[in-house]
């Protein structure tokens, strides 16, 4: 991953620069893709004016990734900006989150990248072509309804930046025992978007078992576990963690 001063920045002119932008782009699109939130968050405030107090509700965008690795959060504020903070210290969890003027330019950029957000993102430039009475009717009329397929992440799943993000957000390692053949270390995946395991499947073969109510775990096979990490060990944030022997 290419080393940054702290912004995904949008605007270059060379067309090596604009290869560096379109691959951070491709990477968040992957983290988001995956995992993360992009949604409106709510607030009321107090003003008093001559004596009378009037409570003022308004609304603004939020894009947050958490995760129990501190280092991995670290990377993201040091690659892409924003901020970072502890939930709750004792249980390891770590947000990175953006909620600054730049969000919706941040945002706009992983156009293309992330088929799942699209309308969240479409949402946030109409939050920001109005005044602030219509940003809180457009981000309470909000309504996702985007659905998308697993072919709108065919070409997707195939880009090494946006397969590195997609297993910074919710990739690993596992030792996995397989019946009749010693241990093998087998890759895997898991994240609440159906349609991008099953792209992922579809290229590179593997197995899609259901966890809980929503979540799906992908398994990579030992063939395809080799062909991805070498496709993304050069773009990953930090190296996948191990999870323990399998039994």
């Amino acid at each position: 991953m290419v080393e940054s001063t702290g912004e995904l920045r949008v605007f270059r002119t060379t067309e090596q620069q604009e290869q560096e932008r379109r691959d951070r782009a491709a990477f968040l699109g992957g983290i988001f893709a995956a995992g993360g939130r992009m949604a409106f968050n709510f607030k009321n405030q107090t003003k008093s004016h001559a004596g009378i107090e009037r409570k003022y509700s308004y609304a603004y965008p939020v894009i947050t990734f958490a995760d129990a690795n501190s280092k991995k959060i670290d990377k993201l504020k040091e690659m892409f900006g924003g901020r970072v903070k502890v939930k709750h210290k004792d249980e390891k969890s770590f947000t990175w989150y953006l909620q600054s003027g730049n969000t919706v330019e941040f945002a706009r950029a992983l156009l293309g990248f992330c088929p799942n957000r699209e309308e969240m993102i479409m949402a946030f430039e109409n939050w920001e072509n109005v005044n602030v009475e219509e940003q809180l009717r457009v981000a309470k009329d909000f309504k996702n309804t985007e659905v998308p397929k697993a072919e709108d992440y065919k070409n997707l799943v195939r880009n090494p930046q946006f397969l590195a993000g997609v297993l910074t957000a919710r990739g690993g390692l596992s030792n996995a025992f397989r019946r009749g053949s010693p241990r093998e270390t087998v890759l895997f995946f898991s994240s609440t978007n159906k349609q991008l395991a099953m792209a992922l499947k579809q290229e590179y073969g593997a197995g899609i078992m259901p966890v809980g109510e929503k979540s799906n775990q992908t398994t990579f096979g030992e063939a395809a576990t080799t062909r991805i990490l070498e496709l993304i060990q050069d773009h990953l944030l930090v190296p996948l963690q191990d999870l323990p022997e399998d039994e």
